[in-house]
């Protein structure tokens, strides 16, 4: 598998998630290049993906949290992030965010 492919085509994905409301399109993208999701699988405010090979893992994280206080409802905000490691070391990263439309 070529990581810094499958890098650049989840974070053009991740990039058109943002603009089109929804990580539909990123979750699409990891699923084609064979990320694995992490933990236990119960919903949570953070899923992870992640595949591994000759010293290299390609994750995703899709997390969102809850920006509203009292007398003030706002849309959830969401995080999407992906990171290209060579063992511990993050060698590329990239993130966006949006907030959700109701």
């Amino acid at each position: 598998m070529d990581f810094n492919s499958a890098f650049d085509d989840i974070a053009a994905a991740m990039e058109k998630a943002t603009t089109s409301e929804g990580h539909d399109l990123a979750s699409k993208a990891i699923e084609r290049h064979g990320l694995i999701e992490q933990g236990d699988r119960k919903p949570s405010q953070i899923t992870v993906w992640e595949k591994s090979a000759n010293g290299q893992t390609l994750r995703f994280t899709w997390r969102w949290y809850d920006p509203s206080q009292a007398f003030s409802i706002r849309p959830d905000i969401n995080v999407l992030t992906l990171e290209l490691l060579a063992g511990d070391k993050i060698v590329r990263r990239e993130e966006h965010r949006y907030e959700d439309k109701y």
